[in-house]
């Protein structure tokens, strides 16, 4: 498969184009992408998703603002969005800019982020940054100087990459550029429906392993072994994204059903605390249903609350 797909390549660049195929499938892209950080011998490093796209400029764009900023991390705060049934995508102009999940707005010329711990943190947890690798060029010392690889999760394994490399970084260019082509796939990882007893699994799993890998990265940082309130925050964020899910694929389920799929299939991972982390996993997710609940009731209270208003406001 590969040397027929190397011959569709010109000449001039079959020296320069190295193609590594897996003996299996790992399920995820953190093995695939730790393999590529191991091989490379590049400057700088892009990760890319497979079904996604670059502009034509854009490594030459990334490469140029590295340089002349003299940045190890150089993050383009903006992306263009298609949708998965696009097959090929020819020209720039009919590409949508899109801003993701960034909320703190964009900044308008290159600007080098503060590099302050707390700082970052903050803004971290706060969604200031998008998340995933592939809109940051990255050099390449500063992965292996680290130790940076991604953890083989099922799951948000690029938010922990990035937050390592956020942390590890003296300087991180904010570049308002849109080189990367990010093609939304319903059929992700993310966003597969399989039955409860797997979703609980698979959620549990990621929030567990990713919570362990955190907490052991935060205490190698003195700011962060002394400041507990600063970790807390980083692993309350990282765990309210993986029980939003898992709290979404267990609504149709009882909290005894929860409670023996925990109980039954993570006694590897809980240890001697198997019952006593299965029933709190439970309990978080019971009352967390009871909030999403009162929270629609409250919503559908001020809708009725505001129709009242607007038929006394009309007599």
């Amino acid at each position: 498969v590969v040397e027929s797909y190397m011959k569709k390549f010109n000449k001039k660049f079959e020296d320069k184009l190295q193609l590594i195929r897996s003996k299996k499938n790992s399920g995820g892209a953190a093995v695939p992408r730790n393999v590529g950080l191991n091989i490379s011998c590049g400057e700088y490093i892009l990760f890319m998703d497979s079904d996604d796209a670059l502009t034509s400029t854009a490594l030459n764009e990334m490469h140029s603002l590295a340089k002349k900023f003299k940045v190890e991390v150089v993050y383009c705060e903006k992306f263009f969005g298609v949708d998965e049934t696009v097959k090929k995508i020819y020209a720039q102009k009919n590409l949508t800019v899109l801003s993701g999940e960034q909320h703190a707005g964009f900044v308008k010329e290159p600007t080098i982020e503060s590099n302050d711990l707390p700082t970052l943190v903050t803004k971290f947890c706060n969604w200031h940054f998008e998340m995933p690798p592939w809109d940051k060029l990255v050099k390449r010392d500063l992965l292996v100087k680290n130790g940076i690889t991604f953890p083989n999760l099922r799951s948000y394994d690029d938010l922990i990459w990035t937050f390592k490399v956020f942390c590890c970084t003296d300087k991180i260019l904010r570049a308002p550029i849109a080189t990367y082509i990010h093609r939304y796939n319903a059929g992700s990882i993310t966003s597969k429906k399989d039955t409860p007893e797997k979703n609980i699994v698979f959620w549990t799993g990621t929030v567990i392993d990713g919570l362990k890998i955190l907490e052991d990265f935060m205490l190698e940082f003195e700011f962060l072994r002394k400041n507990i309130g600063y970790r807390y925050a980083v692993m309350d964020f990282f765990a309210h994204l993986q029980f939003r899910p898992f709290v979404a694929y267990t609504t149709e389920v009882p909290p005894a059903y929860i409670y023996a799929v925990l109980n039954q299939t993570n006694i590897m991972k809980f240890g001697d605390n198997n019952a006593l982390i299965s029933y709190l996993l439970t309990t978080v997710n019971m009352k967390q249903r009871l909030l999403i609940n009162a929270n629609h009731t409250i919503i559908e209270l001020q809708k009725q609350i505001r129709q009242l208003q607007e038929q006394l406001n009309a007599k």
